[in-house]
């Protein structure tokens, strides 16, 4: 684990560049899933009470944003 804060769309590196593309969904975890996992349902809507999930802000395509947060 790290002290430092989360950040979406800038480079995890010394030049702190920002990130060049498109953001869809973030999801936040707090289990850790493994490469297949990931890959598995990444073009998949979940329905927000997955277990683990603890974060879901879905950025559909012509539609606000819309966060959902698991306590």
């Amino acid at each position: 684990a790290t002290s430092g804060g989360l950040r979406i769309g800038r480079e995890i590196n010394e030049s702190n560049s920002l990130f060049v593309g498109a953001v869809d969904d973030i999801r936040l975890w707090n289990v850790a899933r493994s490469a297949a996992d990931i890959a598995a349902n990444r073009n998949t809507a979940l329905a927000g009470n997955e277990a683990g999930l603890t974060l879901e802000l879905r950025v559909d395509e012509g539609a606000e944003p819309e966060a959902r947060r698991r306590a």
